[in-house]
């Protein structure tokens, strides 16, 4: 990734992590600096297994006719990096526009999102996709999540002008972030819709989670539209 970035530019690089989830830091050892929240700090360790990343890529193949080409030894080695910490409303000056980052806690506690001031687009990490994940130990429960989207919306709502999540289709519809409270409000009120919901990935795989919308086999919704939560039904 380094390598390519160079490619682009050779202005000064500043790293920031949305979480602290494998499928997002594991680039982050070709660089020496990394910023990171302090609330999901604690989630590294665990998380920077090149081993677990290399499972976890095996795992997201499953089902498609596309080979996985790489070996373990192609996965990038965890080394002692500098971690720095990023702060909610800080702004990231990139000269003409500038980042904002948002606190959302929901999907890890220290979830974070980015605003591009000049653009209006949001890189929302995992804090709100088509299947936000809100079902794991640092996670929160589905009620706060609600309250993150609420305040979200409240303050940034009219300032986002296109949504670009991390997993499946990049751009969604703005309107996701209105999906994602009814989805919080039905599973709170226990109306959801979906079935049972297994992530197949070490200590993920044995919690008994739930689709709040129900899904196709691909995971889109039934309905067409496109926020949706898996959640642990024991934390509504």
């Amino acid at each position: 990734m380094k390598g390519y970035v160079r490619t682009i530019t050779d202005l000064p690089l500043m790293v920031v992590n949305t979480h602290a989830h494998l499928d997002h830091i594991g680039g982050d050892f070709q660089f020496d600096e990394v910023y990171i929240t302090k609330t999901d700090e604690k989630y590294l360790e665990e998380n920077s297994s090149k081993e677990l990343r290399y499972q976890f890529e095996i795992i997201s193949l499953d089902g498609s006719d596309t080979e996985f080409p790489y070996k373990l030894e192609d996965f990038t080695e965890t080394r002692e990096i500098k971690w720095k910490y990023l702060e909610s409303q800080q702004i990231i000056d990139l000269g003409g526009r500038s980042l904002t980052c948002i606190s959302i806690p929901g999907h890890t506690k220290g979830s974070a999102a980015f605003l591009d001031s000049r653009t209006g687009i949001l890189f929302s990490g995992d804090c709100g996709n088509s299947r936000t994940f809100v079902f794991m130990d640092e996670s929160t429960s589905v009620s706060e999540y609600r309250a993150s989207l609420v305040k979200f919306k409240r303050d940034y709502g009219d300032k986002v002008k296109k949504w670009y999540q991390f997993h499946g289709k990049t751009e969604v519809p703005v309107s996701i972030i209105d999906e994602l409270i009814e989805c919080s409000d039905r599973i709170i009120g226990h109306r959801e819709q979906g079935a049972d919901f297994c992530f197949n990935l070490g200590k993920f795989a044995k919690i008994k989670a739930k689709s709040a919308m129900k899904i196709e086999a691909n995971g889109s919704r039934v309905d067409g539209k496109t926020g949706n939560i898996m959640f642990d039904p024991s934390r509504r």
